[in-house]
This record gives C-alpha cells, sequence and structure tokens, in this order.
C-alpha cells in the first residue's frame, strides 16, 4: 500500500512540473495549430497570451493520473521482478533488463490514459467534457485499439529508458553508500 501511495503522489508532483511542457508539446503537435508556432517558446507566449496562464494546467488531472499509473506499473512490477533476476552482485545488463521489463508495464498501464489525455490537452477550446466522456466517445468511434495508439515509440522510449533509470539509481546508491 505505501508503494502504491508514493507512486500517487510522486505522479502528482511530475504533473505539476511537467504539465505546461505538454500543453506547449500537444498544441505544436496538434496539425490545426502546427502554423501558429514557430517554436516551443513561441508556442508558450500564445498560449498565454490567448487563453491564459490557467490554460497551462488545462488536463492536469490527466497528466496527473498518466504519470501516477506510470509510476505505480514500474514501481509496483519492480519487486516481482527483481528476485527472478537479480541476487546481491547481479550484473548490469540483469538490473537494466528487470528496468526495461518495470517500463515496458508502466507503458502499457499508462497508454490508454495517456491517449484520453492529449485528446483532452488537444481541446484548447474546452469542447469536450470529462476523461470519462473523451475514453467513451473514442472508444465508441475508434474502438480498443485506440487506447494503444503510439504504444511502440512508448515502449522504445520508456522500456529503454527505465532500464537506465534502475542503472543510474543503482550507481548512484552505491556511491553514496560507500
Amino acid at each position: 500500500m505505501s508503494l502504491l501511495a508514493s507512486s500517487l503522489f510522486s505522479g502528482f508532483s511530475e504533473a505539476i512540473l511537467l504539465n505546461p511542457f505538454e500543453i506547449v508539446k500537444v498544441g505544436m503537435q496538434n496539425e490545426a495549430k502546427l502554423s501558429n508556432y514557430k517554436n516551443s517558446g513561441d508556442a508558450l507566449i500564445k498560449i498565454i497570451a490567448s487563453k491564459g496562464i490557467k490554460k497551462l494546467y488545462h488536463g492536469y488531472n490527466a497528466t496527473m493520473l498518466r504519470h501516477s499509473i506510470w509510476n505505480m506499473g514500474y514501481f509496483g512490477t519492480f519487486p516481482y521482478v527483481m528476485p527472478l533476476f537479480i541476487n546481491y552482485e547481479t550484473s548490469m545488463s540483469q538490473k537494466f533488463i528487470v528496468g526495461l521489463i518495470c517500463g515496458v508495464v508502466g507503458t502499457f498501464m499508462n497508454n490508454p490514459i495517456d491517449v484520453v489525455k492529449t485528446r483532452r490537452q488537444a481541446d484548447l477550446n474546452n469542447k469536450t467534457n470529462t476523461l470519462y466522456s473523451i475514453a467513451k466517445i473514442l472508444h465508441q468511434t475508434e474502438g480498443f485499439r485506440a487506447f494503444f495508439k503510439g504504444i511502440m515509440p512508448k515502449l522504445l522510449r520508456y522500456g529503454p529508458g527505465g532500464g537506465v533509470m534502475l542503472l543510474v539509481n543503482d550507481y548512484i546508491l552505491r556511491k553514496l553508500m560507500g
């Protein structure tokens, strides 16, 4: 239970810091608005000028949920995968594989909410309602597979990223503990 709570709260803090970047990224990826922005700084200035600073937290709940779910998948899988591979003197490649597996699990768990989040944040004019209504419409119009759009690039990013994160964490921990 502590692991789930810590994962949830770490997702909250990540979303507070990252949501403005998500809004800019989604705004720049939105084809209808693409020609309106020269670069990220220009997108940020134009979004604040036209919609206000509060708009940088549009869809915050979805970003928070996305990060919390990934963290729960990664850190929640870790205690179960670790004993399968690792003893105290495990190789770096084995640790990388553990992190990769955890990263893949986290990605599969959070991709549905990531797709819904992106749809929500792409609509800066608030034409859509709740995350649930967006998910329902998405399922009705595009089917279940729509919740896994973009999964392959994310797996290629967050799987190895999970492995690297574990290796770096282990290295720093060993250095700090002597």
